[in-house]
Formats: C-alpha cells, sequence, structure tokens
C-alpha cells in the first residue's frame, strides 16, 4: 500500500512500501524471461532477503520521478532495506540485520519514449549502523539499455556491479532479443544469456533461455520456456529448466 502525489512540476511522489523492481533496474522486453537473472539485475536484488526492498518482501520508503522535456528524468528514492544475512560476512551482519539505522539511496538517470526506447544509469548505496560497525557501506551502480529497432525487433542489454563485501553477486550481464511475428504480432519469440561473477566461485553463472508465447485467444496467452544453466551457483555443472504458463491478461475497468 502507499500513497502517490502528482504534480506536472514537481514530478511523481510516492510513500508506502515500495517494490523497487517496478520502479528501477528493469528493462520491459526482459519480462518475459522465466529465470529471476532476467528481472531487477543479481547484484542489486541478491543485497537483502529477496533483495533490497524488492517482492516478495518490500519495505518502507520514498520515491520521487521527475521528467523534463518529456522524454528526459530524473528518479530517487530513500529506503529501509531489507538485509540479508546469508553473505560471505555472516559473523557480524546479524548484528547489522537488527540495527534500526539502515538506510538505501537510489538515483537513476536516463531517457526514454513509451513503447520505443529507454536508456538508464543508476547509482545506489546501503547504508548501515550497528555496534559491530560503526558505518558500513555497499554500493554498485548498473546500466540498461533497450529500444525497439522496429515493431517486429526489440533488443536490450543490461549489465551491473557492486561491491563485494557485502554480496555474492558482484557482477552481472543481462542481454537478449523479443521478435513479433505475422501482423497482428500474437506470437512471439524471445533469446536471453545472463552471466553472475560470484564471489569465491571459480566459475560464472551463465543462463541462456529461449521463451516462445502466443495470444489464442482475446485474454490467453500461451507460453513455453526452455533453460540451460551452466555452472548453477558458481559451482561446476549444467542444468535444465522448462515452463509452461497460461497467462490471463484483461483490462478490468
Amino acid at each position: 500500500m502507499n500513497l502517490t502525489l502528482s504534480s506536472q512540476s514537481f514530478g511523481i511522489f510516492s510513500a508506502g512500501w515500495i517494490d523497487l523492481s517496478t520502479h528501477y533496474n528493469t528493462s520491459s522486453p526482459a519480462l518475459v524471461f522465466v529465470n529471476s537473472s532476467f528481472g531487477t539485475s543479481a547484484e542489486f536484488g541478491s543485497a537483502g532477503v529477496g533483495g533490497p526492498s524488492i517482492y516478495p518482501i518490500p519495505t518502507f520508503g520514498f520515491t520521487h520521478t521527475l521528467k523534463f522535456n518529456n522524454n528526459y528524468y530524473v528518479r530517487s528514492a530513500l529506503m529501509s532495506p531489507v538485509l540479508s544475512t546469508d553473505t560471505n560476512s555472516s559473523d557480524i551482519l546479524d548484528d547489522i540485520y537488527l540495527s534500526q539505522s539502515n538506510h538505501l539511496y537510489v538515483l537513476e538517470l536516463g531517457v526514454e519514449e513509451e513503447k520505443s526506447f529507454e536508456y538508464a544509469v543508476g547509482f545506489w548505496k546501503l547504508k548501515t549502523e550497528s555496534s559491530a560497525l560503526e558505518s558500513f557501506s555497499h554500493k554498485g551502480l548498473y546500466i540498461q539499455i533497450d529500444k525497439r529497432l522496429s515493431r517486429s525487433l526489440h533488443p536490450f542489454i543490461r549489465w551491473g556491479w557492486a561491491s563485494k563485501f557485502f554480496d555474492r553477486v558482484y557482477s552481472n550481464l543481462a542481454l537478449g532479443m523479443e521478435l513479433r511475428f505475422n501482423k497482428l504480432q500474437s506470437e512471439t519469440l524471445s533469446f536471453g544469456f545472463s552471466s553472475a561473477r560470484i564471489e569465491s566461485a571459480l566459475y560464472s553463472e551463465k543462463v541462456y533461455e529461449i521463451i516462445y508465447s502466443s495470444k489464442i485467444s482475446k485474454d490467453l496467452i500461451l507460453a513455453f520456456s526452455a533453460q540451460y544453466i551452466l555452472d548453477p551457483g558458481g559451482e561446476e555443472g549444467r542444468a535444465l529448466a522448462g515452463t509452461t504458463r497460461l497467462v490471463l491478461a484483461r483490462d478490468w475497468l
């Protein structure tokens, strides 16, 4: 639940329990993929239990978006993050987790045009105070580019980096492409690749995914996906996964 205020001069301001992944560090053509590495990038999203205020554990905070000349924007957030104790520095993080002086700052600068393109660069900093550490900072940045080249072709690429102290994943690259078929564009074929560099791991985790979806009626979409995961979790090995989804997409208003 959150409260949103909008003004032509001062932008859009929201306060409440906010899911950061609906506002920051996401590419629209990447949302069709099943593997979480194509959602909010791993180096940012793994900085807490389920991520720093990311579904299913959103936390209280504020976010503000200010647009210039219709396409340019500045988006910022101040959150109370959900911190993880599953890290390489678990001896001190139990105390950090219980601290009440935790803050997550996010700043994103970008230019976008709906259903056409978005270019963005984001910076974030996680800061806490505890009895174990007087001051602790974890920071990162990300860059994303997605541009519809034609009605049928929509590629994207995103890269992110985070300081190693608090994160298992410290670098993440994701790229892919959406292809639409036939005149009604009711069939879609998407290809995706992601690579996550993991601290203290011998290998980078690599994910290859392909997904086909077809609109079988006015409100129903049938989708099939296949994933090939190389060295999952940074450990030597291979994994295969497949899913079938039936999606009900309807405007109830």
